[in-house]
């Protein structure tokens, strides 16, 4: 065993897996703009300042009561679609239900117990199907403009929905009909490379979750899926016009990473996927120098080359050698607060310890067992870093890995302390403490 997985991904930021959703401003004006009065333009104004108050997927009580403001104002207005600006009304409630949904899920970063979770996801859930209703609304509009702008806000509600369903099939049942609001909107306008890019943002997530429920056939074709919408989006993508490229390529270079990795992948095919990654990814760096998330991402390809199966100590600490130096350090360079590049060392040193350890290197494996666990520290002290995870899940097994480092470092009196707050999540058991290995010293 030795540690667990997944607690490193903080949700909602630059650098989260996947990328970020990329609405359209625009959420049709079709009739209604003439009559715009002071009461409107006091709803927008409201608006607008949440929206400055607030950022994605960060937490913000201010936001939130500006949303709800505006919300009011909105709905006044609305007058159940006879209002003279109901279009207008639609378009600003959904972008408040939204904003909302997602600064309320930002609240799930600061909860100390995994069953606080459910009444703050519930809200988020409630918000963000809010916003999709409007959507829904201004869609039965004979007089639209812009459908396809608005299928693209439909389905990024619905992702937003996704990521605070209760269940796993509910989650993929809510992707598959977002995946249809950007099919729809693709197939009004082809060659926007915006949508494109959702649509392989979302497969991949959709490849994700399909795996954690342990559909793995699904999940390849999804990944695969999600490749060919990339690869449609490089064939529309033009960086003059102001097209993300290095955001594709990031995406792009996440998805081949998760196919690599994906059940069923084999070892010839696993390193053509993780050489794509790498190539794209470091396209992405060479042209933005500042492009942390493909940084990350490449430390992480070769954090995978390490974990093949088959190699040599010697071989796995090449290839981790490589995750510091060509991804997570130069992450750390540009951004020395980046938590993936932070926690990124830390797992790499804690790798590298076990490997010198079995090649007979003791003093080695101590040097770097000694740096994975004041790495843990050095994040843990760091209460920017600290709020910058996602939730409950993400602390835990942060917490869970750190106790293996302190353990591995000849540091039980630590590694317990970690182990205490792990268990204070509720999301770890006794039962599984005291099968690891790594945390032998401890029990």
């Amino acid at each position: 065993m030795g540690g667990r997985k997944g607690g490193r991904r903080p949700k909602g930021g630059d650098d989260g897996q996947g990328g970020s959703r990329r609405g359209k401003k625009k959420g049709g004006h079709g009739g209604g703009g003439k009559d715009q009065g002071p009461t409107l333009k006091e709803a927008q104004r409201l608006e607008q300042k949440a929206e400055k108050n607030g950022s994605r997927g960060k937490y913000s009580e201010q936001a939130l009561a500006g949303f709800r403001q505006a919300i009011d104002l909105y709905l006044a207005l609305y007058d159940g679609g006879a209002g003279p600006a109901a279009e207008e009304c639609l378009v600003g409630l959904a972008g408040c239900y939204m904003g909302s949904a997602e600064c309320k899920a930002g609240y799930l970063s600061t909860l100390t117990h995994v069953t606080q979770e459910g009444p703050v996801k519930a809200e988020a859930r409630f918000l963000a199907q809010q916003c999709s209703e409007c959507y829904r609304k201004l869609l039965q509009r004979t007089d639209l403009e812009d459908r396809e702008e608005v299928l693209v806000n439909l389905g990024n509600a619905l992702s937003v929905w996704a990521e605070n369903a209760e269940t796993g099939p509910e989650v993929i049942e809510l992707l598959g009909k977002a995946l249809s609001a950007y099919d729809e909107s693709l197939s009004i306008r082809s060659d926007d490379a915006d949508t494109h890019l959702n649509r392989g943002d979302l497969l991949q997530k959709m490849a994700e979750e399909l795996a954690d429920s342990g559909d793995h056939v699904q999940s390849r074709r999804a990944f695969a899926e999600a490749n060919s919408a990339y690869e449609a989006c490089c064939s529309v993508t033009d960086s003059i016009k102001g097209d993300d490229l290095v955001g594709l390529l990031e995406s792009w270079g996440a998805n081949l990473l998760g196919m690599a990795q994906s059940e069923g992948c084999g070892p010839e095919e696993r390193r053509e996927l993780l050489g794509k990654a790498l190539g794209h990814l470091t396209e992405a760096t060479a042209m933005e120098v500042t492009a942390t998330r493909a940084m990350n991402t490449i430390g992480d390809c070769h954090v995978a080359m390490a974990e093949t199966v088959g190699l040599g100590p010697q071989q796995r600490l090449g290839h981790l050698e490589q995750a510091v130096a060509a991804g997570y350090q130069r992450a750390l360079a540009v951004d020395r607060s980046n938590l993936d590049a932070s926690v990124g060392v830390a797992e790499v040193h804690a790798m590298s310890g076990k490997a010198f350890r079995e090649a007979g290197d003791v003093a080695a494996a101590s040097t770097h067992f000694a740096a994975a666990a004041a790495g843990y520290e050095r994040i843990f002290a760091d209460q920017e870093l600290w709020r910058d995870f996602g939730g409950c899940a993400d602390r835990s097994d942060f917490l869970y890995n750190a106790a293996c480092a302190c353990a591995l470092a000849g540091r039980p009196s630590e590694a317990r302390q970690a182990l205490e707050m792990c268990l204070s999540f509720g999301l770890v058991t006794q039962e599984e403490i005291v099968k690891e290995e790594d945390l032998r010293c401890c029990l």
